[in-house]
């Protein structure tokens, strides 16, 4: 079960599903790996060290590992890199800034994420909303939703050509929405 926000059919208390995604789909099958490529036994404390992509803007993120054997080391908190410094520093290098790794159903997508991904539509989309459909059922006291706002993804996530409305496309970077053309 994902880290679905929930809201109990007597009462409409609201709550959220414990989150246990990273865990089970990122570091499980890591550290599986990992422990594959050692030698058999015990391995010695620190025997790896697990370098870790959470940048300065996410420092609250930093764990321990909970196995002796692996060393978590945060680089870019080292350096006190932000994501945007780390865009800047791939886009210097002429490199693809990769998306964030998450599920294209995360109940942590931001607002701005969730409409960006309802306006490019695609398959993308529908998975998400096929996710938020299907989960609705799960839990007999509860309905469950990837949504805050506890409503099925279509009607949760607003964007302007839900009413008819166009951007017009100009040939100016303007991400502020304002830009006095």
């Amino acid at each position: 079960m994902i880290p679905a926000f929930t809201k109990d059919r007597d009462t409409g208390e609201q709550g959220q599903v414990p989150r246990q995604c990273t865990h089970d789909w990122k570091v499980m099958p890591i550290r599986r790996h990992v422990r594959s490529l050692l030698p058999p036994g015990q391995p010695k404390p620190g025997a790896v060290e697990s370098w870790q992509g959470i940048s300065w803007d996410e420092i609250r993120r930093m764990r321990s590992s909970d196995v002796q054997y692996i060393n978590n080391v945060y680089p870019l908190i080292e350096k006190r890199m932000t994501r945007a410094d780390c865009i800047t520093w791939l886009q210097t290098l002429g490199l693809e800034v990769p998306p964030k790794s998450a599920c294209t159903f995360c109940p942590f997508h931001s607002v701005q994420q969730w409409r960006d991904m309802k306006r490019k539509g695609g398959h993308v989309w529908k998975e998400a909303v096929a996710v938020d459909h299907e989960i609705r059922q799960m839990r007999k006291l509860h309905e469950v939703y990837v949504h805050p706002n506890r409503r099925p993804l279509p009607e949760a996530v607003t964007i302007p050509e839900d009413h008819g409305a166009t951007q017009m496309e100009l040939d100016i970077p303007c991400d502020g929405g304002v830009c006095w053309v």
